[in-house]
């Protein structure tokens, strides 16, 4: 059996993605932590991914953004006034949003 080595997860993601240049990360997220609504702790979103682009649905849709092949999000609300930026990094991300706000999620 053939020994997995640390990038190996990436790879996979990068493949199951299509060879897009970027990670698939579309699926079903968790709130871990919110620095603003303690409420969205728990709660879930679905990242719909298309190639680099992705768009939200669940506890906050409509949101929009595309990944890098290094993990890096940028994202808008559906009205443009809050933009985000952050990492997803294996199967946790980390964003900071233009409203001062942070959270974690988890796949």
């Amino acid at each position: 059996m053939a020994r997995r080595r640390p990038g190996d997860a990436r790879l996979f993601r990068y493949l199951a993605c299509g060879g897009a240049g970027c990670p698939g990360e579309g699926g079903t997220w968790t709130f871990q932590t919110h620095s603003c609504y303690s409420e969205f702790v728990g709660k879930t979103i679905t990242i719909s991914q298309s190639g680099c682009s992705f768009t939200t649905s669940g506890y906050i849709p409509g949101y929009a953004g595309t990944i890098d092949s290094d993990g890096n999000l940028t994202m808008s609300s559906p009205t443009g006034s809050i933009t985000c930026t952050g990492l997803f990094n294996n199967d946790k991300a980390m964003i900071d949003c233009s409203d001062g706000c942070h959270f974690t999620m988890s796949h």
